[in-house]
């Protein structure tokens, strides 16, 4: 018996069609407001509300778009900031689903930004959050430039493991786990 598995649904990637995808290229209006249809169809709302998520030692970090453990982050607010691994933990603690909109490309020469979008991952990775993104290229394109020497390139490539992982029903199946 001969069985055609062509059509438009991968089904390692999220199932039926009444899911949402959780990674969404190119960068353009239209991503965009795909992310937010995802975020109303987890939260049954197109805006939530600002939420002050403590850190540590009284330090706070705020999601301006946030409801039912839903939390909308742009990129910039996550990864252009000093912000560290405390703030990820907090992040992954208590939102089971993160919304991040806005990942560049990257090269060597955004070490720093590769770094915490490296923490991030493995934060929400290990807690198991589950993810919608909007990116200007496919996860495994995230870094452009050539293999080097440098500890991030290396990092970086476990991160685009995870971040495939990330995207497959099993692991979107698999409970948040907000305390460790």
């Amino acid at each position: 018996m001969l069985l055609s598995i062509s059509g438009d649904i991968d089904y390692r990637y999220g199932g039926t069609g009444e899911e949402y995808r959780s990674w969404i290229t190119p960068l353009d209006d239209l991503s965009q407001d795909e992310a937010m249809q995802t975020f109303e169809k987890l939260t049954g709302v197109r805006m939530g509300e600002a939420v002050t998520v403590p850190v540590m030692q009284g330090r706070t970090l705020t999601c301006r778009n946030a409801v039912k453990g839903v939390g909308c982050f742009s990129f910039s607010e996550l990864c252009e900031r000093a912000l560290g691994a405390a703030d990820y933990i907090a992040v992954s603690q208590h939102f089971h689903h993160v919304v991040l909109t806005g990942i560049p490309e990257f090269t060597i020469a955004d070490r720093d930004l590769m770094r915490r979008f490296i923490l991030l991952i493995d934060e929400l990775y290990n807690r198991k959050v589950k993810l919608c993104c909007t990116a200007r290229t496919g996860v495994n394109s995230l870094f452009r430039g050539q293999t080097s020497e440098f500890d991030e390139v290396f990092a970086f490539d476990r991160t685009v493991s995870r971040l495939n992982e990330m995207q497959t029903k099993e692991y979107r199946e698999l409970p948040h786990l907000s305390d460790l």
